[in-house]
């Protein structure tokens, strides 16, 4: 699989989650805006999620013919929840919960591993948590 074609399949998978996101608290978290890599958003004064892919060169994992050497990719998501100061961390606690339900499994032939969100910390006004997702991908070449 081609390196933006990788990056495309990823980038899909969460946004079907995020739509899929059910209500918390009286709040619709499948609205959540989500800032994906190379993209301008002016943060919500709600929760907002910032999505980054992290990939590593690919790397030939065995030899043989034209077209069947295969390469593997590896890399991370990088998932900021992010949530303005003095709106507490119960809604970006729970979307990490999710986060970390939802990955761990291979989804079209993305091989994600589990899920580990941060402690979460303060950054100027704003409370974030990363949840960081490893991942690998394969292909033939």
């Amino acid at each position: 699989m081609k390196h933006d074609d990788l990056i495309q399949r990823i980038n899909t998978t969460f946004s079907e989650f995020v739509a899929g996101l059910a209500t918390f608290e009286t709040v619709n978290l499948s609205a959540t805006k989500v800032q994906y890599d190379n993209m301008n958003l002016d943060p919500p004064a709600t929760l907002w999620i910032r999505f980054q892919v992290q990939t590593s060169q690919p790397t030939k994992r065995s030899f043989g013919r034209p077209g069947d050497n295969r390469f593997r990719t590896t890399g991370q998501l990088l998932i900021s929840i992010i949530t303005p100061g003095g709106q507490g961390t119960r809604l970006a606690d729970h979307v990490a919960r999710q986060i970390q339900d939802a990955y761990g499994k291979t989804v079209d032939g993305i091989v994600y591993r589990a899920a580990a969100p941060s402690a979460g910390r303060r950054i100027g006004s704003e409370w974030h948590i990363v949840v960081t997702v490893p991942f690998q991908s394969d292909f033939f070449a």
